[in-house]
């Protein structure tokens, strides 16, 4: 986020304080970070994967589209013949792709759908892409 010119201070510290960030547009914030979403899938158990994933919220909608090589490009809408479908509100899908929540905890509590089927090797997969990100600890406080 840092690279895409967002200012981290206080006020992003995850559950600690107060934490705001609104995605607008989905497929432009992926398309700025699909070079690190290859980077995740190379470097994991996935590589070599090709496929489609849909992501879509009540408004928020996109589709990964990953080649074998790693690449990962985006499309604005999510089509019928996705590979795998993450379903949520967008303020889940928000907290999904920023590293700010736990999709196992999500399915468990019905707050995420995941078609075909949600198993280790889906949640793996989206876990590879959206890590949860560590809590930053302040000295502020």
């Amino acid at each position: 986020l840092r690279g895409m010119g967002y200012k981290i201070d206080h006020t992003s510290l995850r559950r600690c304080w107060v934490n705001m960030f609104k995605i607008i547009d989905l497929p432009k914030f992926l398309g700025e970070i699909s070079s690190l979403l290859s980077l995740r899938l190379k470097r994991s158990v996935h590589a070599g994967w090709a496929g489609n994933i849909g992501v879509k919220g009540s408004s928020l909608e996109a589709t990964l589209v990953i080649d074998n090589d790693g690449s990962v490009s985006v499309e604005d809408t999510v089509a019928d013949s996705v590979d795998m479908l993450i379903i949520a509100d967008d303020g889940r899908i928000t907290s999904l792709v920023s590293g700010d929540g736990d999709i196992w905890v999500w399915y468990r509590h019905n707050l995420i759908t995941v078609k075909p089927i949600f198993n280790e090797r889906s949640r793996n997969l989206i876990e590879t892409l959206f890590p949860v990100m560590d809590c930053r600890q302040g000295g502020w406080w």
